[in-house]
């Protein structure tokens, strides 16, 4: 594990690389055909080919040659030159009287067997990252809440999000929660209908175990891993003195089911405590997201968890954030998966919020920049 030197908190500016400095000015589209300005404005959308071909009804090699000429014509090399150009976070947005109070990217959806799992996609930055989300997570009503959304948005300024909603959950399939195993595949299916083949992947709270599972399993699939608020195992155990006992987790499983949605704003975001707006908006998440029984799955999937032998098997440059007060899991089940990373930078964040979207936002959100930013110079 190496401690890493907190980076200095700057105000958040997108700058473009010398790459970018030369790309084509908007007049440039009158080269483009009026079908091939549409193919851009897909692209830009994220859609892949076969989604294009599917939209304007052609071949998804017609979709795929279309691509190609954008390309030429504008002097590209990737598709997300393509979406920079067409600048979406300025034509998808649309003013907040035209989207009942809040905006979201479009959702879609990629299958895993039978399971249909929902994603989205937000921002332009050249790094993919995939965000698996924490214990229950619903990708529309996510973005009524400002400091969510605030939070995205600077995350997107360097990174393209692919959001998803894990099986069970929010708009995927409500089909049994399963194994971290078993959820693998939401993670590869996503990917594979974007056609990435590689990208950081971050995990949040419980989503922590699954991106280190993904991680020691397809190491030629991700180029990063970033980890915050998690844990590779919640119950605890003779050679696990820090986790939770196993009592007291099935109490709180009980809890939960009866009492669900279970609101602890003070534990969960204690820096928002007092405001009614956000708990309401929390207590709809969960509401929307699973019902009082996948709740209880989850909560049982949580205390059956152990991913500690996938830990020594993950090759990516590895990220491992926690506040130091977060109540909600202790900051000792963060280090641990430090400690056992090979070569895992380890952040200590002041603070006790669990969510990453309430607190010091700005410092957390700089550490995760500067650590993908600097990936190349890592070797």
């Amino acid at each position: 594990m190496r401690p890493r030197a907190p980076v200095p908190v700057l105000v958040p500016v997108l700058v473009l690389g010398a790459d970018c400095a030369a790309l084509p000015s908007p007049g440039v589209d009158s080269e483009l055909s009026r079908r091939e300005r549409e193919v851009a404005d897909l692209v830009a959308q994220g859609l892949t080919n076969r989604e294009i071909a599917q939209r304007l009804s052609v071949s998804e090699r017609t979709a795929e040659y279309h691509v190609e000429q954008i390309r030429n014509k504008l002097g590209f090399h990737s598709r997300r030159e393509i979406a920079a150009w067409v600048d979406p976070s300025a034509k998808q947005k649309p003013a907040a009287s035209e989207s009942g109070g809040f905006w979201h990217p479009p959702t879609r959806y990629a299958r895993a067997g039978k399971v249909n799992i929902a994603f989205q996609i937000f921002g332009t930055g050249p790094i993919d990252l995939v965000v698996v989300p924490g214990w229950v997570s619903h990708l529309e009503h996510m973005w009524r809440e400002p400091t969510y959304r605030a939070y995205m948005e600077r995350l997107g300024r360097f990174a393209r999000l692919i959001l998803f909603d894990k099986r069970g959950t929010g708009l995927s399939d409500r089909v049994p929660v399963g194994s971290v195993d078993d959820r693998l595949d939401d993670i590869r299916v996503v990917l594979d209908a974007l056609g990435v083949t590689k990208a950081a992947i971050y995990g949040i709270s419980e989503g922590g175990p699954l991106a280190l599972r993904f991680a020691a399993r397809y190491p030629e699939r991700t180029s990063a891993l970033v980890v915050y608020a998690s844990f590779a195992r919640m119950c605890a155990a003779d050679d696990y003195p820090i986790g939770v006992a196993t009592a007291a987790w099935q109490e709180r499983t009980e809890f939960t089911e009866r009492n669900w949605p279970v609101v602890d704003v003070d534990r969960w975001a204690p820096s928002m405590s007092g405001n009614a707006q956000f708990r309401e908006w929390l207590a709809e998440v969960r509401r929307y997201g699973a019902s009082p029984g996948a709740a209880r799955e989850l909560m049982e999937v949580i205390g059956a968890v152990d991913v500690r032998s996938s830990l020594a098997a993950i090759t990516a440059p590895t990220l491992v954030m926690h506040r130091l007060r977060d109540a909600t899991v202790p900051v000792e089940m963060g280090r641990l998966i430090a400690q056992n990373v090979p070569g895992a930078c380890w952040v200590e964040l002041p603070g006790a919020d669990h969510l990453p979207w309430t607190g010091d936002v700005t410092r957390l959100v700089a550490e995760i920049e500067n650590f993908l930013t600097q990936l190349p110079a890592r070797g």
